[in-house]
């Protein structure tokens, strides 16, 4: 028997922020092809995909960010996410 979700929900990433700076090459396959793979699965079912993210997709110069507000990220960590 298959089930198929109605929503998906990521928030997988990579975490070690050091590590993703050192080796973008690992923090793009992990944290963008991952992702791609999620989204792809969410497609197939038909389903609302959630993506859980970090705040480093901002440069922290304001705070109490919305999910309206532009990314900015100052690092590749941020890039990826």
């Amino acid at each position: 028997m298959n089930y198929l979700p109605e929503v998906v929900v990521h928030a997988a990433s990579l975490t070690d922020v050091d590590r993703c700076e050192l080796k973008q090459e690992h923090g793009l396959e992990n944290k963008c092809e991952g992702t791609k793979n999620i989204v792809a699965a969410a497609n197939a079912a038909n389903a609302s995909l959630m993506h859980i993210s970090t705040d480093y997709v901002f440069n922290g110069e304001t705070g109490q960010y919305k999910e309206t507000d532009s990314p900015n990220p100052i690092n590749y960590y941020g890039v990826t996410s």
